[in-house]
């Protein structure tokens, strides 16, 4: 067997691999972003959460110091 074709199947063999290795890490990367805006989206929601049941706490307190 040639040297120069031992060559080429190595190379090939390596582009074959780095080019596995980044959709690998490429699809990792977007695993992790859309895992980053679920948190997001939940902290988001939780805090509104939180101010709605102030507001309704206030609200309340309100109407029971017009009735007295």
């Amino acid at each position: 067997m040639p040297f120069y074709l031992l060559l080429d199947i190595v190379i090939i063999t390596l582009a074959g691999s780095i080019f596995t290795l980044f959709l690998i890490l490429s699809i990792q990367s977007l695993y992790q972003k859309d895992e980053l805006e679920e948190k997001e989206i939940l902290d988001y929601a939780t805090k509104a959460r939180n101010i709605v049941e102030k507001k309704d706490a206030g609200k309340n307190n309100k109407k029971i110091v017009k009735s007295r």
